[in-house]
């Protein structure tokens, strides 16, 4: 019997798995088991590719006084390196695809699941990746379900395009494989417990 495989991206002792975008070590600070974004020093992506997945990412959204809009705790996941999924301090926002949990360039989440800028939060991430032919040309579209905080924000959702923001090698074509993008918007953001669970 085929068993899915889990590979731990990040266990909280280093950043041995993932680069920055030019291939080079990544520069995020690791303390106590967290790693945490340092502004300025750019995406980090992970050196495996991946296909159809289910990912699981904890993170946590500091207290930044004073900050609007985009600059309240910025940054992103993104699936195969095109597929944004907005992190943001949007506790008692609207819905949108620009606040937290939204298909960032694509769709608002069904609901605001987000918790308190300071509480640790979770995306769990079901991927299901297009299918592309040896020319590039897509003949099956991807698909995303987005569970936040245990609830589900995006059910099956069609890829049809890229969405915006994704700054990974300019990659604006869908792909079989790719990698697993956390953003740097310059906002120190924590990450712990990062999984991946190839199916």
């Amino acid at each position: 019997m085929y068993k899915d495989e889990k590979i731990v991206l990040f266990d909280g002792t280093d950043l041995s798995k993932w680069t920055n975008l030019k291939g080079e070590a990544a520069e995020w600070e690791i303390k106590d088991g967290i790693m945490t974004v340092v502004p300025k020093s750019g995406n980090i992506i992970t050196k495996e590719e991946f296909g159809d997945a289910i990912y699981h990412i904890e993170f946590c959204v500091p207290e930044i006084p004073g900050a609007q809009g985009q600059d309240k705790g910025n940054s992103g996941v993104f699936i195969q390196g095109r597929y944004e999924i907005q992190i943001l301090e949007s506790y008692g926002m609207p819905a949108a695809e620009y606040e937290c949990g939204g298909l960032y360039g694509m769709k608002d989440p069904r609901v605001n699941a987000s918790l308190p800028a300071g509480e640790w939060q979770s995306f769990d991430i079901i991927f299901r990746a297009p299918v592309v032919d040896e020319k590039g040309d897509l003949e099956t579209i991807g698909r995303m379900t987005v569970i936040h905080n245990g609830v589900v924000i995006h059910n099956n959702v069609p890829l049809a395009s890229i969405g915006g923001g994704n700054p990974y090698n300019n990659q604006t074509r869908h792909a079989n494989f790719g990698p697993l993008m956390l953003q740097d918007h310059h906002c120190p953001v924590s990450f712990r417990n990062i999984y991946v669970i190839k199916l």
